[in-house]
C-alpha cells in the first residue's frame, strides 16, 4: 500500500511538473513571436545595431525553447513509463484482491481511501473489464492448453454472486478443468481453466467442452451425459467414474446402519480403500 501511494504522489509530481513546462513553453514561444515581430521592424527602418541585437536575441531564445521542448518531451516520456508503471501494479493488485483475497470493489473502494486516494467502485469495475478483455487472449491460450490433454478432470462449484433488485445474492456456478498428468510423469506443466456460469444447466459443460475428445473425469452429474455419446461430432469422450462418489454412497449407507461390520456397505468401503483397487463379488 504505501509503495501504491508513493506512485501516486510521484504521478501527481511529474503531472505538475509537465504543466509548469507547458507554461513555460508557450511564454518563451509568445515571447520569440514579439521578438520576430521586432526583428521584421528594425529592418525596415534600417537600424543596423538594433537588428543584429535583435538576430541574436532571436537566435539565443529560438534554442532556449528547443532545449525546453526536448525537456518537455523527456519530462513526458518519463511520466508515460511512471503512470504504465503505476497501471500494471494497482490494476494488478485490484485483480488479484478481487478473484483471490475475494474482497469486493467497494471494500477497496474503502482501502484506497483512507490513504487519501480517491478510486470509486465504477473506476474499479471499469478497470476490471478492461483488464479482462486484454487478458482474454491468454485465457484462451490456457484454454487450448487443458483441452490438448489427453485427460481431463472436470468439476464445478456453487459462488454466491449479487442479485441487483432483490436484496439478496444468487447461486452461481465456477466450473473447473484440470489437466495435470503429473502422476501418469507427462511432461506438459499443470493447469486449470476457470469458467462462470449464472446456473448450473448442462448445456454449460457441453459447451465448455465441444472440441475436447479423450477422458472425462467427472462426478456422477447428469448434466455431462451428452458428452458420452458415442456419435459426437468433436469425438469420442470416455467416462473416468469418480472413485471418491462412489465410496460416498457406500459411506451414506454404512453411516445408516450404525457402522455395523460385515455389511456389503462395510465391506466395499473396505475394498475402495484399496489400493490398487480390484473388483470383488461380495458375498451376502
Amino acid at each position: 500500500m504505501q509503495r501504491r501511494r508513493q506512485l501516486l504522489h510521484l504521478l501527481l509530481h511529474q503531472r505538475s511538473q509537465v504543466k509548469l513546462l507547458q507554461q513555460l513553453h508557450k511564454l518563451l514561444r509568445q515571447k520569440l513571436r514579439l521578438l520576430r515581430q521586432q526583428h521584421l521592424l528594425h529592418r525596415q527602418l534600417r537600424s543596423h545595431h538594433v537588428w543584429v541585437h535583435l538576430v541574436v536575441q532571436f537566435r539565443l531564445l529560438q534554442a532556449v525553447v528547443v532545449q525546453f521542448r526536448h525537456l518537455l518531451v523527456a519530462q513526458v516520456e518519463r511520466r508515460v513509463l511512471v503512470v504504465r508503471q503505476w497501471v500494471a501494479v494497482l490494476l494488478a493488485q485490484v485483480l488479484v484482491a478481487k478473484y483471490a483475497d475475494h474482497l469486493p470493489l467497494y471494500r477497496q473502494s474503502q482501502i484506497y481511501r483512507r490513504v487519501g486516494v480517491d478510486l470509486h467502485r465504477s473506476t474499479l469495475a471499469d478497470w476490471v473489464g478492461q483488464s479482462s478483455a486484454l487478458l482474454r487472449p491468454l485465457v484462451d491460450s490456457l484454454a487450448r492448453h487443458v483441452m490438448d490433454g489427453v485427460k481431463v478432470h472436470a468439476d464445478d462449484t456453487p459462488v454466491s454472486v449479487l442479485d441487483p433488485g432483490r436484496g439478496r445474492t444468487k447461486i452461481a456456478r465456477l466450473w473447473a478443468y484440470v489437466r495435470d498428468d503429473r502422476p501418469a510423469a507427462g511432461p506438459a506443466p499443470p493447469a486449470v481453466w476457470f469458467q462462470y456460469t449464472p446456473d448450473r444447466k448442462g448445456e454449460h459443460p457441453v459447451k465448455h467442452l465441444r472440441e475436447f475428445h479423450g477422458i472425462l473425469q467427472a462426478d456422477g452429474y447428469a448434466g455431462v451425459n451428452a458428452l458420452y455419446e458415442p456419435t459426437r461430432e468433436a469425438g469420442v469422450i470416455l467416462e473416468a467414474a469418480c472413485w471418491a462418489h462412489v465410496r460416498r454412497k457406500f459411506y451414506e449407507i454404512h453411516e445408516d446402519q450404525k457402522r455395523l461390520p460385515g455389511t456389503l456397505a462395510s465391506q466395499a468401503l473396505q475394498h475402495l480403500m484399496c489400493k490398487p483397487f480390484v473388483p470383488v463379488l461380495f458375498t451376502p
